[in-house]
């Protein structure tokens, strides 16, 4: 899975890239007969309060705080970077939820699910952390008890697995990994693949992000729990919520109920479609779609520890910093799409977003000006601005071959007096991406949150500067 930068505390690259409470115990309970008993816990024995889809109007909430949400988010949207879900909520009590379409679409509907990518590892780990108090397998055992092949197995176990140290190979390093998007393939093909990469690194010697961990995780739930990896989760976390509307995104594209994904783009929509890839090859790391209002329930399960004491357990989560205040977290994005929860523990607030534009404005900024506004705070984020117009000569001044200090590549090419960027396919394999013209030699790269201002010596175009994340690079023209 292709990731943008994940939160604003990881380090920007250079280069543009593509980065208790009440009831807990019963509920505890419940999950674990739904293991030991290997049946699921029907949705109406639950008590807790939900966050029901919005009907009807667009946006629920009529307060000052709903109506500046509702300002900043549809602005979002007309500008081609918005077209989603977002929920905002004081503990049990939502104060904000709002649906948002691109221009000339209509909003997103109640029961659209969207692709959530990385947000699935929360529930992969929550599944691991019941099959262990189940005792059906412990956190140190080794991954080869499990699932066989896999090089210095015997050496890997399931807590580095959790928690990125296994030294698998990341499979969207493989050089085949991009024509395969779109080609169905099973866990036991991902498995086998990743069976014939030797190992990055010793295991549990460092630390790198693997989605490739998680899918193994998926089939350690296969083989532990005796059940295919998406009915696990349906029978142990999903029903026993009343999480109706999340699904394998696989299962969700084929009977149409997934939302169609975009990435950023030209007007008058301002975004284009996504390229058709199969989520069958993220599966334990980045199979699922949901939406917005089972979110809201997984993430309150979560902070409470109704199901699993994922903060005590923190894996597939992230701690992070935002607005001065601590964050519990999960972030993440894949071709066409992005979804997070975060939640503001000082505050007890949540920002919970699904949005089928892969926009790193939003990615960047959403999650904070939201929390700002509910707070009563200015949100000073998100870049929103009035397209300029781009000539033709400039745009045509501008195509080329670029290079900067590191040795790394980029081109810039045109249709018409659109400009696109383009780096090598190992880094984004869906070729050029839009340039959005803001100023006179102004581009707002919206995919990576980054500005692109170009140098002239006349009418030649010798370079550019791309400003991201506080920081500027400098890229030469090259033959």
């Amino acid at each position: 899975m292709t990731e943008l930068q994940r939160s604003r505390a990881t380090k920007p690259a250079a280069l543009p890239g593509r980065k208790p409470g009440a009831g807990a115990g019963a509920w505890r309970t419940l999950a674990l007969a739904a293991i030991l008993a290997g049946a699921g816990t029907p949705a109406s024995s639950q008590s807790r309060a939900r966050a029901e889809p919005l009907a009807g109007p667009r946006v629920a909430g009529q307060s000052q705080v709903a109506q500046r949400l509702d300002a900043y988010l549809s602005r979002l949207a007309r500008q081609g970077d918005l077209r989603g879900e977002v929920l905002v909520a004081r503990g049990d009590s939502v104060v904000f939820h709002g649906r948002y379409a691109l221009p000339g679409d209509r909003p997103a509907g109640r029961d659209e699910r969207f692709a959530i990518a990385s947000l699935t590892k929360t529930f992969t780990a929550a599944a691991i952390l019941l099959l262990d108090r189940a005792g059906k397998l412990s956190l140190d055992d080794p991954v080869s008890r499990y699932v066989s092949g896999l090089p210095q197995g015997n050496e890997i176990t399931i807590r580095m697995l959790l928690t990125h140290r296994s030294g698998l190979q990341n499979e969207s390093t493989f050089p085949d990994f991009v024509r395969r998007l779109a080609e169905p393939m099973t866990l036991d093909q991902s498995i086998r693949r990743l069976a014939a990469r030797p190992l990055g690194f010793a295991p549990g010697s460092r630390s790198s992000y693997s989605n490739s961990g998680y899918m193994v995780l998926a089939s350690v739930i296969e083989q532990a729990g005796g059940t295919p990896y998406h009915d696990f989760l349906d029978s142990t976390l999903f029903r026993p919520l009343g999480m109706r509307q999340t699904e394998a995104a696989a299962a969700a594209a084929a009977a149409g109920r997934l939302a169609p994904g975009f990435l950023v783009g030209p007007g008058p929509r301002f975004a284009v479609p996504a390229p058709r890839i199969e989520f069958s090859h993220d599966v334990g790391s980045g199979s699922l779609s949901a939406t917005v209002t089972d979110l809201y329930q997984w993430m309150r399960a979560a902070v409470d520890g109704t199901i699993v004491p994922a903060r005590a357990h923190p894996f597939g989560w992230s701690s992070n910093r935002r607005l001065g205040m601590k964050t519990f977290e999960q972030i993440g994005n894949v071709p066409g799409y992005l979804a997070g929860m975060v939640w503001f523990e000082r505050e007890n607030l949540y920002v919970v977003f699904v949005n089928s534009v892969q926009s790193g404005v939003a990615f960047f900024h959403l999650p904070d000006d939201v929390a700002a506004i509910a707070l009563g705070r200015p949100a000073e984020g998100a870049p929103f601005y009035q397209p300029a117009p781009l000539t033709r000569e400039l745009a045509a001044a501008a195509v080329g071959h670029y290079r900067d200090s590191a040795g790394n590549t980029m081109s810039l090419v045109s249709r018409g007096a659109d400009l696109f960027f383009q780096v090598p396919a190992s880094q984004w394999p869906y070729g050029a991406t839009y340039l959005t013209p803001v100023g006179d030699s102004t581009l707002l790269a919206r995919s990576d949150d980054a500005r692109l201002r170009l140098r002239a010596a006349g009418r030649v175009v010798t370079g550019f500067t791309w400003e991201q994340s506080g920081s500027a690079t400098q890229w030469e023209r090259v033959p």
